[in-house]
């Protein structure tokens, strides 16, 4: 059989066979029905709907009886084969029953059914079977059954505004007598959401009406809308045939039916107190739930309005600086509904406060500020003010004319007084009064009282004209520490400052320390006229303080006393807080049941072959009972106050200073230590050089007279003076009667040799080989009420020659003017062979002539200590140090050793 063609009804031929024919032996590749449908039209019960499939051959239909599937409504139906076998078309036939009803066209399936029929046309005498599958067709215009009950109109509940309990009520008439079984129900739409009008009566009539009674929360002020469809919710709307109502409607307007079940509601979201910032043009503002109705702000007992939009309302600008000022100050905000649903009411308690803080007066303590000084300004307000940020006050010193600096905000938000402080820097200077700006800046700070008010800015006082600033002074540049000990009762502690020039002090300035969680001051002690100040506090009974005291100050307080530069008179810098080094090792104990040991006495130094070093030696103090452990030996260079500590401490009555400069002055102190430091000693004095750089033929010391840096204890009869240069012999005397004494403390705390009417007295030998210039150095002391006695005297292979109280030597020339008696001096014998001079302190010429001193011999000659060579012009005073020179010293070399001397021995 030949393959059927479904594309289209008609179309290509193929060649598959050959011959005659319609289609001159080609076989049609197309043969599918073409649908031919009724004119639109609504089909009811009893009435045919005739369907015509239209064939390209004639058709024959034999075997059964073929059908067309149809769709009415939701159910399939059969239009059965009628009639036009053996022609081009066939006729299919549906009669409508009673209940049919699709009111939007029925639908025709595709394919014809042949139920068990054949339907085939000839081909070339051969039959084929016609195609099953139909040309397109569109049936939506046939329309099938009654179409069941409509509504006619809709009766909607009054235009009004419906509350709580309160019911919308709706009739739908219907063009006949409908059933209404279950629930069915509108859809309503309310802004709050959707809710039901439910069935209520009208079963059996052809005016159904439905209900919904409003409920709280419920709202719709812009009209309620309704659905259009009718939801069955399960049940039904028949006529008395059965015939299903038609569910859809058409309503009027909707719009101005509200329901309005809602209490409305209202917040305060900003309504900030009234200060004088915002008084003319104050706002309120919150949120609010009743588009278009007026929301009431009372504001301090008076209402203003404002209209809700878009859920929230504004009050705009309003006036309110005629307002009395109070606190507190309610705020409320109410709005009541069309259907006099009343909010909640929102409250708020605000102020009014419109006092701006003034300033009533600005503060400068009258004083002269130097480097570092803090200059303090306090500013009075009349009320407390609160401060945010860094304000600052514009401050212009003489010399920040161009370039001026800022009294920063320091202290006192939240009270009536505010702190700006500003810290001197060196440099800066003001002789005739500082001058301010005439308001504070802000700086993008805040000052204002505690409501936010604002305060005025423009100050009191401009030009201070007692307000000094001085920079120029001398300034701090070390602190010395108190050395590391434990200080008993009655022990000092003591402070140095150093400043770059000497500055003068009066009345006590002092320093804060903390003892054992105790204020405490050391208190200047001395160094005025220097460089260098001491403070000191004396330790108490009872303080005790383990782990060390603290330095509390940063600055050294005037309390009412002044340093000043002994130059210019420009006050001295104060703060020293760069120097301050940590105090843990400064231990306080008054309860240890250890006294303490004595001061340490008879300190003396003894140069040494070194320019860079000193021996000191001292007399060993008493213990008190607790063995001594070591001692604390200091030096510094004299006008400084910076007490180096010898490392490490001796534990002997000797020590040697190291790392001296030659040509510098040092003064030294000791102190010994039994588990408590005792007090220092005196200070004692010497100058660091290198004697022997000299070249000395003799030297003999009264403060090294072992020659090991110590001397005999005191009292102690000399038999040997040890000669320091090496060249010399010792000054010795083998007889007891004739020995001279070492006696402690007798010029500058130093031990002297005393001669008091000694036969001979020390004596020994050097030796020379210039033969004209010597020159001899003596540091003594002549008795008063005596004369014609030697303080020493020398023989070459001549003729002795002697250093007497009034002349050169017996029965020649005197002095003139007179020798110093009875105190130390210092005098220079100089003599080149033809000429001599004697020289009293550097300064007073005692004599100058013809040579009577015999210097001209080469070799040994001998020197006799504190008498003649004869033995019969005995001293009563003392020798102290004894030096001789084969040689003229340049003036610079009798600057130094006589610098060196006085400075030793404290000689004018």
């Amino acid at each position: 059989m030949a393959t059927l063609l479904t594309s289209c009804n008609f179309g290509d031929s193929s060649d598959e066979t050959s011959g005659g024919g319609l289609f001159s032996g080609h076989k049609p590749v197309f043969n599918k029905f073409t649908v031919n449908l009724p004119s639109a039209q609504t089909f009811n019960s009893a009435e045919h709907i005739d369907i015509v499939l239209t064939h390209s051959f004639a058709v024959t239909v034999a075997g059964g009886t073929p059908r067309l599937a149809l769709t009415i409504g939701s159910n399939t139906e059969y239009a059965n084969f009628l009639s036009g076998s053996s022609t081009n078309n066939l006729t299919f036939r549906y009669t409508v029953q009673p209940g049919d009803q699709d009111s939007d066209g029925i639908q025709i399936d595709n394919t014809l059914d042949l139920n068990g029929a054949t339907i085939q046309f000839l081909f070339e005498g051969l039959p084929e079977n016609a195609e099953t599958l139909l040309g397109s067709s569109d049936a939506s215009n046939i329309l099938v059954g009654d179409p069941g009950p409509t509504v006619l109109s809709v009766s909607l509940p009054a235009d009004n505004v419906y509350t709580e309990s309160q019911n919308l009520d709706l009739t739908l008439s219907f063009n006949q007598i409908v059933t209404v079984a279950g629930n069915p129900r509108i859809p309503i739409t309310l802004s709050s959401g959707i809710v039901f009008a439910d069935y209520v009566s009208g079963s059996g009539s052809s005016d159904v009406m439905f209900r919904y009674t409003v409920a709280n929360g419920d709202e719709d002020l812009n009209g309620i809308t309704l659905s259009s469809v009718i939801d069955l919710n399960s049940g039904t709307i028949q006529s008395g045939s059965a015939l299903n109502a038609i569910l859809t409607f058409t309503s009027g307007s909707t719009s101005n039916i509200n329901v309005d079940a809602l209490a409305p509601t209202v917040t305060i979201t900003s309504a900030p107190n009234i200060i004088a910032a915002n008084a003319t043009s104050y706002s309120a503002n919150g949120t609010c739930s009743e588009e278009g109705q007026v929301v009431t702000v009372n504001i301090g007992g008076t209402d203003y309005l404002a209209t809700c939009s878009s859920n929230t309302w504004d009050t705009g600008s309003l006036d309110l600086s005629g307002m009395i000022d109070v606190d507190p100050l309610n705020i409320n905000a109410n709005l009541d509904d069309v259907a006099g649903n009343s909010a909640t009411q929102a409250t708020l308690i605000r102020l009014k406060d419109t006092d701006v803080p003034d300033i009533s007066s600005n503060i400068i303590a009258a004083n002269t500020y130097i480097t570092d000084a803090i200059l303090s300004m306090d500013i009075l307000f009349d009320q407390a003010v609160i401060v945010s940020g860094s304000p600052r006050v514009q401050l212009t010193f003489d010399t920040h004319v161009t370039n001026p600096v800022y009294l920063s905000y320091n202290s006192g938000s939240a009270s009536n007084t505010l702190t700006f402080t500003y810290t001197v820097v060196s440099g800066e200077e003001d002789l005739n009064g500082i001058d301010l700006a005439a308001n504070i800046d802000l700086n993008t700070g805040l000052i204002s009282d505690i409501n936010g008010n604002a305060s005025t800015l423009n100050l009191a006082t401009v030009n201070f004209g007692s307000v000094l600033v001085i920079t120029n002074g001398p300034s701090i540049t070390s602190l010395i520490e108190p050395v590391n000990a434990t200080y008993p009762e009655a022990a000092q502690i003591l402070l140095q400052i150093n400043y770059d020039e000497a500055v003068i002090v009066t009345g006590s300035p002092r320093i804060a320390l903390d003892i054992g969680g105790t204020t405490r001051y050391a208190v200047y002690s001395s160094g005025s006229s220097t460089s260098g100040l001491e403070f000191s506090y004396t330790i108490q009974a009872t303080e005790v303080d383990p782990d060390g005291i603290d330095i509390t100050a940063t600055s050294i307080d005037l309390s009412a006393g002044t340093i000043v530069s002994s130059g210019t008179g420009n006050p001295a810098g104060l703060n020293f807080t760069v120097f301050k080094d940590p105090t843990t090792g400064v231990l306080v104990d008054t309860a240890s049941g250890i006294t303490p040991p004595d001061q340490v006495i008879g300190l003396s130094t003894a140069p040494t072959t070194s320019s860079t070093s000193l021996g000191l030696s001292w007399a060993v103090p008493t213990d008190n009972g607790t063995s001594l452990i070591n001692y604390s030996a200091q030096y510094r260079e004299i006008g400084d106050s910076t007490w180096i500590t010898v490392s490490p401490n001796p534990t002997t009555n000797a020590t040697t200073v190291n790392g001296l400069t030659a040509g510098i002055t040092y003064e030294f102190r000791v102190a010994a230590n039994n588990g408590l430091l005792g007090n220092f000693s005196a200070v004692q004095t010497a100058e660091i050089f290198d004697v022997m750089s000299l070249n000395p033929i003799a030297w003999l010391d009264a403060s090294n007279i072992n020659g090991d840096g110590t001397s005999p204890t005191n009292g102690t009869k000399i038999d040997s003076w040890v000669d320091l240069t090496g060249a010399a012999t010792n000054a010795t005397e083998l007889t007891p009667a004739n020995q001279p004494t070492i006696e402690y403390n007798a010029q500058n705390n130093l031990p002297s040799v005393r001669f008091e009417n000694h036969a001979v007295g020390l004596q020994g030998t050097f030796t020379r080989s210039i033969g004209t210039d010597l020159t001899f150095i003596v540091v003594g002391q002549f008795d008063n009420g005596y004369t014609d006695k030697c303080l020493f005297e020398f023989k070459g292979p001549g003729s002795e020659r002697g250093f007497f109280i009034d002349r050169r030597y017996a029965s020649n020339t005197n002095y003139s003017p007179v020798l110093t008696k009875d105190s130390f001096q210092m005098w220079r014998i100089e003599d080149d062979g033809s000429a001599a001079t004697v020289t009293e302190n550097s300064s007073t010429q005692m004599f100058s002539g013809a040579t009577m001193f015999g210097t001209d011999f080469t070799g040994t000659g001998t020197y006799v200590l504190g008498d003649d060579a004869t033995g019969g012009n005995r001293m009563y005073g003392y020798i102290s140090e004894f030096l001789v020179f084969d040689k003229a010293l340049t003036p610079a070399e009798i600057t130094t050793i006589e610098t060196y001397l006085k400075s030793k021995w404290g000689t004018p």
